[in-house]
């Protein structure tokens, strides 16, 4: 499961959608899943066990206490699994993008094409996409 890599929340965040917007059913695809290993796969020149050794040293039950090394290992092979993800979200994220009205105290929702163009940009720098609607 993607979740052993990284929260869904932690993808939504990198690109600034609410879970209305991604919803962990739309994550818990297999898809998403297979896009993540393919991409630790091609790591492999760099070194060929990231994935084991992530999914060894991330497991409580063989390694109870992982040292301050192995912490970091995993705490990076999470954050990098989340951006890749939100990478590969990046290609369909305008059927996400939306922008947020307040009339007559209710909020509506509709798409808008130019918030569209900064999303790569939104998704990179942290900014949410309810901030540059505004």
């Amino acid at each position: 499961m993607l979740t052993t890599y990284t929260a869904y929340d932690e993808i939504r965040a990198a690109l600034g959608v609410a879970p209305e917007e991604i919803t962990d059913d739309v994550l818990e695809l297999p898809n998403y899943e297979l896009v993540l290993s393919f991409d630790l796969e091609d790591m492999g020149d760099f070194d060929p066990t990231i994935e084991a050794t992530f999914l060894t040293l991330s497991n409580t039950t063989t390694t109870p206490s992982p040292s301050v090394d192995e912490q970091r290992f995993i705490s990076i092979v999470k954050v990098y699994s989340a951006y890749v993800i939100a990478r590969h979200l990046l290609n369909s994220l305008s059927m996400f993008a939306v922008t947020r009205s307040i009339a007559a105290g209710r909020t509506s929702r509709r798409s808008s094409p130019r918030v569209i163009p900064q999303l790569t940009i939104s998704a990179i720098s942290g900014t949410s996409i309810a901030n540059m609607c505004e």
